[in-house]
């Protein structure tokens, strides 16, 4: 899978977090949520939670598309479960 609502999401929201004055990756998810329609966060959601059934994760698209580097699966697992649960909380 592709994964095109997440990684867009991921691409157009984690590079530049710290220029648009976003001091926690909780807070971009926080904007994100106020300008993107219920449909269109419930399936980055959706895919995030698919991609995070997998064994292995996509490291490099991650990588590249968030501009982070992830040393292993685990610290990037950790990352996307933080976003997971940001993503999912009540607003």
């Amino acid at each position: 899978m592709e994964y095109p609502h997440l990684m867009d999401f991921i691409a157009a929201w984690f590079p530049d977090a710290d220029l648009m004055g976003f001091e926690t990756d909780e807070v971009v998810v926080k904007r994100y949520r106020e300008v993107t329609p219920a449909e269109e966060v419930q399936k980055s959601l959706d895919e995030l939670d698919d991609m995070l059934s997998k064994d292995t994760l996509p490291l490099e698209l991650i990588d590249d598309r968030a501009w982070r580097t992830f040393d292993h699966q685990e610290e990037a697992r950790e990352w996307l479960t933080t976003i997971r649960n940001a993503l999912a909380s009540p607003v």
